[in-house]
């Protein structure tokens, strides 16, 4: 496993993720949750998120938006960190990526809605925790992108029947995930989270010739 700190650019910034690369052409792009209330490239459930990932042999880049840690500039509300997706994006697609998902934790996950139709070279959505009790996730309407949506039963933030609602207006394709008795930050249940991305990968077909147990 070859982990490392690197840096791209998002329009005229620089940003700081940390790659764990595999070979082969399939990666992971993973966004975390809010900039303004701790959120980084740290946080738990985007390193289990990315962990799950490495584990079915796929590159993994998490990555910390504008104004974050060592990324430079600053929170944008949502708008410039629609570019940050997009430079990580960029960023495995110059490495040779061609079969990328975007997975995005709670704050993460809202970006990624917002900025669907600029991330066309991204083959799959994944959506964690999005907080549907804040804030709009109507452009998502009709995307075949978002492939697999993932909450706690006693999510304040996202709350699951509301998402369960949602869900055939985004796309009728999309699974749906409950983690029973967790919260917004999968208290207690990161593990069954990590299990619940692990199963649905597998179920697409293991990427690079990996095997069961090849972390």
């Amino acid at each position: 496993m070859e982990r490392a700190i690197i840096h791209f650019p998002s329009g005229g910034l620089t940003l700081e993720g940390i790659k764990d690369d595999q070979p082969g052409d399939c990666a992971v792009l993973i966004a975390h949750p809010h900039s303004l209330y701790g959120g980084t490239m740290h946080n738990d459930v985007v390193k289990t998120v990315a962990h799950a990932y490495h584990a079915v042999g796929f590159a993994t880049l998490r990555f910390n938006f504008r104004g974050v840690e060592g990324s430079e500039g600053n929170y944008d509300e949502g708008i410039g960190e629609q570019e940050d997706v997009k430079g990580g994006l960029e960023y495995l697609l110059n490495l040779g990526k061609r079969d990328i998902h975007l997975a995005g934790y709670s704050f993460g996950a809202g970006v990624i809605a917002m900025g669907i139709e600029k991330y066309d070279r991204a083959s799959r959505v994944i959506l964690i925790s999005p907080p549907v009790n804040l804030m709009s996730f109507d452009m998502l309407k009709g995307s075949d992108k978002v492939d697999l949506v993932i909450v706690g039963e006693q999510d304040s933030l996202a709350d699951a029947e509301t998402i369960r609602s949602l869900l055939p207006l985004w796309n009728r394709e999309a699974r749906f995930r409950m983690i029973p008795e967790t919260d917004h930050f999968f208290s207690g249940q990161r593990e069954a989270l990590e299990d619940s991305l692990v199963n649905f990968l597998k179920q697409l077909g293991k990427p690079n010739g990996h095997h069961d147990g090849n972390a």
